[in-house]
Order: structure tokens, then C-alpha cells, then sequence
């Protein structure tokens, strides 16, 4: 656990907290000159829907996902209204 004030990287942070995460590989293919596409798990998109209190059918179509990285090892996913 890390405690509070330590003096520890985003990147040890990050690797702590998906230390345990649910994790499945998934394949990827090309979609075009410098594009690629992969799946998101369906368990990912579920829970969001709930949190939203949206049927998934309403949040896919109301939400897009967006990707964030950076300097760390690794991209993160967060869903954000289609219209923004």
C-alpha cells in the first residue's frame, strides 16, 4: 500500500493500482494508414452504463471512449459524452 506523503512516481502508482486488476489480452488489427482498433471489454462498458444508470445500447450510443497517455507505461480508458 502506499502511504500517504511518500515521495513515490505516478509510474509506481499506476503499477500499484492495477497491481490487481482484471486483465484479458485482446487482439488488434489495422484500420487504416496509422490506425489500429481493439476491443474494450464488454464488463468495462457494463459497468459504466450502470454507473451512468443508462441500458448499454443508450450509453454506446451516447458516450465515446477516450484513451489517456503520456509518459507512463500505458494508456487508460475514460468515457465521455459523445457531444464534448
Amino acid at each position: 500500500m502506499i502511504k500517504q506523503n511518500s515521495s513515490i512516481s505516478k509510474r509506481d502508482i499506476i503499477a500499484e493500482i492495477v497491481e490487481d486488476a482484471y486483465t484479458k489480452s485482446y487482439k488488434m488489427r489495422m484500420v487504416g494508414p496509422g490506425s489500429l482498433e481493439a476491443t474494450i471489454p464488454r464488463a468495462i462498458v457494463e459497468r459504466e452504463a450502470r454507473r451512468y444508470g443508462l441500458p448499454i445500447e443508450e450509453f454506446i450510443k451516447l458516450y465515446k471512449v477516450q484513451y489517456l497517455f503520456n509518459d507512463f507505461g500505458g494508456a487508460f480508458v475514460k468515457f465521455r459524452k459523445a457531444t464534448e
